[in-house]
């Protein structure tokens, strides 16, 4: 490897671990009034942070994960399984009486 593709390689590794770090830690942004510093908070990036999850974890924050097909179900489909799920509650419930009810282990004062 040429000297000049070494530097540049080393150069682009330093790069990388201060975005890493900028992601991780955020950047300090001072907070100035009346012309004196007061403070300071820190910035995260998260666009930062997202491109660097998607370009270092491909296989589980990658491009491919955009392109899933969308398996949530629709309003009808979702009103349907609540509808199947409340008729089986209510046919359990006949099997109880008031007297199979829990009662409360809470003590009332």
């Amino acid at each position: 490897m040429r000297p000049w593709d070494s530097a540049l390689d080393y150069a682009l590794h330093r790069l990388e671990q201060a975005a890493l770090s900028r992601a991780l830690n955020g950047v300090p942004r001072l907070v100035f009034y009346k012309g004196e510093q007061v403070g300071e908070w820190r910035e995260y990036d998260e666009r930062l942070t997202l491109f660097l999850l998607s370009n270092r974890r491909r296989g589980r924050f990658g491009k491919w994960m955009r392109q899933l097909p969308d398996v949530s179900p629709s309003q009808e489909e979702a009103d349907e399984d609540l509808d199947e799920h409340l008729d089986r509650i209510e046919f359990h419930a006949d099997f109880f009486t008031d007297e199979d009810a829990p009662t409360s282990s809470r003590v009332e004062e």
